[in-house]
């Protein structure tokens, strides 16, 4: 059998550093280095001394502490979408924050798809690998839908969402306690996600209420079409969705395309879910406790990220590095 190979990051700051390594060693050394033992060890004691540690103090000590892999393959250049070389048959799912432990560990190793399964750096989530069969690496994100779908319905977990990008770094603790099961399941991709019906709103194609928009409404157009010319997703989790939802609703009628506009950037996308969300949402609306700068400021913020992410190529708390 072919040895798996996967693309290492000694430090993650450092994109342009990296090497092709077989998982097998990589698998070996996280459960025999010392002082990978110390540093997991340390990174834990910071984490129970200092419980209000803010996202970027927990995500600059990891940095400090932790190499990193992508399990999905190979890549060049500084290890972005683009720059895959090789798919390796594996994704990484995350499931953070994980009330009974034990009993999840416990399920999760008796799943027959598990092929790794091993405790997160900070010692309170799990990070498991499924082997699969997808070829294109252009539905990367289908398969990660088909796999949310999955563990959401088997087992009530819900994983993060930042799986769903195929150069998903990993970092990579001291394993003490790392299942793996060679002879397990590959997941048979199915496409499901990709035979939805789904329809692209563009900015381009207004609706008759936006013949002559404010500017108000402008401002908020412009913030969606950069967001979906970009691919980039503000609408990911369930909350994010009904909360710009809501926010939208102080634009009445004129926030419905822009809705579809944000919403549509999810492969989970579906025209008729999100009109019949849109109609509950108006006839539910309290401005008391939604407005539009909830929209404007987060939309602002995520084109922000992405413009300093694209120029530098890393942000210390971007969430595709775990």
């Amino acid at each position: 059998m072919k040895a798996i190979e996967v693309e290492l990051f000694p430090k993650v700051n450092d994109r342009s550093t990296h090497s092709v390594q077989s998982l097998e060693r990589l698998l070996k050394w996280t459960t025999t280095n010392t002082a990978l033992q110390v540093k997991t060890s340390s990174y834990r004691q910071f984490l129970n001394e200092n419980p209000n540690a803010t996202p970027k103090e927990k995500s600059d000590k990891k940095l400090y502490y932790f190499p990193a892999i992508t399990f999905s393959g190979t890549f060049s250049g500084t290890g972005t979408a683009k720059d895959i070389i090789k798919m390796s048959g594996l994704i990484v799912l995350d499931f953070d924050h994980i009330d009974n432990f034990k009993n999840v560990y416990e399920q999760l190793k008796n799943d027959n798809l598990t092929h790794l399964l091993f405790v997160s750096p900070s010692g309170d989530g799990l990070k498991l690998v499924v082997k699969h069969n997808l070829k294109d690496a252009l539905k990367w994100q289908t398969l990660y839908y088909e796999l949310e779908d999955s563990y959401l319905k088997r087992f009530e977990l819900q994983t993060d969402k930042s799986g769903k990008d195929i150069n998903r770094m990993c970092f990579l603790p001291y394993m003490d306690t790392l299942y793996q099961n060679d002879k397990s399941v590959t997941w048979e991709f199915k496409g499901d996600f990709e035979n939805k019906k789904v329809r692209v709103y563009r900015v381009d194609e207004p609706s008759s209420e936006l013949n002559e928009p404010s500017n108000l409404v402008k401002e908020c157009l412009y913030i969606a079409q950069y967001l979906f010319e970009n691919h980039i997703n503000i609408t990911d989790t369930y909350s994010d969705w009904i909360s710009y939802g809501f926010s939208l609703c102080e634009l009445g009628e004129e926030g419905r395309a822009i809705y579809h506009i944000i919403s549509s950037v999810s492969l989970k996308y579906d025209e008729d879910t999100i009109n019949k969300e849109y109609d509950y949402m108006m006839t539910n609306y309290d401005e008391d406790k939604s407005g539009i700068e909830n929209y404007i400021s987060n939309g602002k913020k995520a084109i922000a990220d992405y413009c300093l992410y694209k120029k530098y190529g890393f942000l210390a708390d971007k969430n595709n590095i775990i």
